[in-house]
């Protein structure tokens, strides 16, 4: 039989999930376009489930991502023993954030996470920053696996 989620283990498992999401620092993303399949490890800061990442418009998953926005995506922490695995798998649409202030806004996000790219960042960096895009990931299917619960466990995040 089924074992359904009660509201309470619904809402543990998303606080869960959403504490792992903000002690990890880089996704995979995984789009599809003209050239096929490809992924990418991006670093993100997170507002509650939503991610933020940059990347240049020339790289092949941005290329991928203007003709078709829905991808996959996986934060897993680097475990070598199975039981202790943990991650997020899930679905989103991703657009890229063009308004100047939301710029500005997710920005000032990704300094405080990443201070390197602060307003003490080299020049190198800055030069490089410049030249990129800035993306916001909506899920829209998300599952927590959390090993430690029990080999294969896995929640469904009830998303809003």
């Amino acid at each position: 039989m089924i074992k359904r989620q009660s509201n309470d283990d619904r809402s543990e498992a998303k606080k869960r999930a959403l504490e792992f999401l903000c002690t990890q620092h880089v996704l995979t993303l995984a789009t599809h376009g003209k050239g096929g399949v490809w992924s990418a490890a991006l670093y993100y800061v997170n507002v509650d489930f939503k991610l933020i990442f940059l990347s240049a418009s020339s790289t092949r998953h941005v290329k991928n991502l203007v003709g078709n926005s829905h991808v996959a995506v996986s934060i897993n922490e680097n475990n070598i023993e199975w039981t202790s695995i943990r991650g997020l798998q899930f679905e989103a649409e991703v657009e890229q954030i063009t308004d100047p202030s939301e710029i500005a806004e997710v920005q000032v996000c990704y300094a405080n996470k990443f201070p390197v790219i602060g307003s003490q960042a080299p020049a190198e960096i800055t030069k490089a920053l410049s030249r990129v895009n800035w993306y916001i990931c909506n899920p829209t299917l998300m599952y927590f696996i959390d090993n430690s619960l029990g080999l294969g466990h896995r929640d469904l995040i009830m998303l809003d």
